[in-house]
């Protein structure tokens, strides 16, 4: 008897395709205007690689500058007490760090390595933002001895922070991340769910220690966000949560940080809206 085989799959090799950013980049079957730069800055591009060899990865300081002041103007004309912080884990080259400080920009780090290089470029303590999930009890107690703010992202790191606060003797101020529904998928890998009242809850936990004191909200609604009203949306949310918290707790809400994710100009011709952008919202 015999065993009929299966018939042999026949090899078809695959298709790659184009993919286009969705309803805000070019439309399908648009073509895409790359034009060659030769100079960064006002040096040829062969005259740089002659000098440090390529692969290079430079950076136009005066076009770096020029943005931030851009960004840090959109906020500011409204709301003259905006800090923006820079996203040391974005890019933790010590050279743009430190330009961004002579700018004025604070320090945001997720990590003890951030945080030390921020030192370490003369940022204080006191203007350094840490956030995520990934905090040693070393970096939590540093933190707390130099007056960083501290934005706690879960129940875990909430009572750890509360134990070496109790242990050192100190009140210390802190935010919470809050994670709430604006998009799909959300971003729901971090924070104290809103809609739930997880946020809420975390609050009034806060407002019974003797150790804490809850003086700011977080958010971050993505990465590369190309609709303001996110953020619009978001900032409504943190402001109705700050009015409840005040409402039933002693506690008063001095600072909304509405995170990054902002989407960029670029020199690939797409057509995402500028940071900036949010500010009308």
């Amino acid at each position: 008897m015999t065993t009929p085989q299966p018939e042999r799959a026949t090899y078809a090799s695959p298709e790659l395709a184009r993919i286009t950013d969705g309803p805000v980049g070019r439309p399908p079957g648009a073509e895409r205007r790359i034009e060659a730069q030769d100079t960064v800055a006002g040096h040829t591009v062969e005259s740089l690689v002659e000098r440090f060899g390529s692969p290079l990865y430079v950076i136009d300081e005066p076009k770096l500058r020029e943005s931030f002041r851009r960004l840090n103007r959109a906020f500011t004309e409204g709301w003259s007490d905006t800090i923006i912080g820079c996203s040391v884990k974005t890019n933790y080259l010590s050279a743009m760090v430190a330009v961004l400080r002579s700018e004025g920009a604070w320090g945001e780090v997720v990590s003890g390595f951030e945080y030390r290089l921020c030192r370490d470029l003369g940022i204080p303590g006191e203007e350094i933002i840490f956030n995520g999930p990934w905090k040693t009890d070393d970096d939590i107690r540093l933190a707390i001895e130099e007056g960083a703010v501290l934005n706690l992202d879960g129940d875990d790191e909430l009572e750890r922070v509360h134990g070496i606060a109790r242990n050192m003797g100190r009140k210390v101020p802190v935010g919470l991340r809050i994670n709430m529904q604006l998009n799909y998928p959300p971003w729901d890998k971090f924070g104290f769910k809103l809609e739930t009242g997880h946020a809420m809850e975390a609050a009034r936990w806060i407002a019974r220690s003797e150790n804490l004191e809850l003086t700011g909200l977080h958010m971050h609604v993505g990465t590369y966000i190309p609709d303001p009203g996110l953020y619009g949306r978001g900032i409504e949310a943190l402001i109705a949560l700050a009015l409840q918290i005040e409402r039933e707790t002693d506690q008063v809400i001095c600072s909304l940080d509405i995170g990054g994710g902002y989407a960029t100009r670029n020199t690939l011709h797409e057509t995402m809206l500028p940071g900036e952008a949010i500010t009308a919202t």
